[in-house]
Formats: structure tokens, C-alpha cells, sequence
């Protein structure tokens, strides 16, 4: 009887609603990421606002989630190098390998690492009620 119990809640991690809840997280970035929603662009600056999905959807999904939110936004701006602005283009042509880990691996880091964070210190029963004010803080 435990054995059942045990498969169906490590299932449970898995189940329709979070699914949904994951792939509504990842449309938000990826329409976010190409259009100008997403990018405040300024001469020879680009401002990005997608990391508010991205701790979004950590807070909500957990670190997992945080992850791939966090890759779908380093993907994308990753593609950015290669059709978006000046900088990205010059990066690309410096350094390949560099430009990749500074766009995909450093924002799939953010999305995860913000998840642990908030499920750390939301799991304090002191710092419970303020783990969400913290958190944006980081």
C-alpha cells in the first residue's frame, strides 16, 4: 500500500495542471522574448523585463520549473544573438562558446537558483510570511 502511494505522489510532481501551468509559463516568455514586449531597446543597449516570468514562474512551479523557464528565456536570447542587435552579433563573433553560456546556461541558472531559493526560505516558519518579499529582493 505505501509503494502505491510513494509512485503516485512522485507522479503527482508531474501531473496535467502543473504541465499547463509550465507551458503557459514558457508562451508568456517566448511571445514576451519575440516581440517588443519584452525588450526595452535603447541605443546600443537592450533592457530585458523577462526576468519577472521567469522568477514568476520559479515561485510557482518550484526550482524545476524555475529551470526551464529559465532555458526557454536563455534560448531565446540566445536566438537574439543571431537576428536582434549589434551587441549580441559582436559577442557571437568574439566568442561562440562564451556568448552561449553567458546567454543560455547564466538564465537557466537564474530560473533554477530562484526556485530553491524561495522554496528555502518559504520552508522557515519565521520567514514564511515574508519568503515572497525576500525573494524579489534577491
Amino acid at each position: 500500500m505505501n509503494t502505491i502511494n510513494a509512485t503516485r505522489t512522485s507522479a503527482a510532481k508531474f501531473n496535467t495542471k502543473y504541465m499547463v501551468e509550465l507551458a503557459l509559463m514558457v508562451a508568456v516568455i517566448l511571445v514576451m522574448s519575440l516581440t517588443p514586449l519584452g525588450y526595452i531597446r535603447t541605443p546600443g543597449l537592450s533592457i530585458t523585463l523577462l526576468t519577472v516570468p521567469v522568477a514568476v514562474g520559479a515561485i510557482i512551479l518550484g526550482p524545476v520549473g524555475g529551470l526551464i523557464c529559465g532555458l526557454a528565456f536563455g534560448l531565446t536570447s540566445f536566438y537574439q544573438c543571431f537576428v536582434g542587435g549589434a551587441m549580441g552579433t559582436v559577442l557571437l563573433g568574439i566568442n561562440p562558446f562564451g556568448t552561449f553560456v553567458t546567454t543560455v546556461v547564466t538564465r537557466t541558472l537564474e530560473g533554477f537558483l530562484t526556485g530553491l531559493i524561495f522554496k528555502g526560505l518559504h520552508s522557515i516558519k519565521g520567514v514564511k510570511k515574508f519568503s515572497y518579499y525576500i525573494r524579489n529582493f534577491v
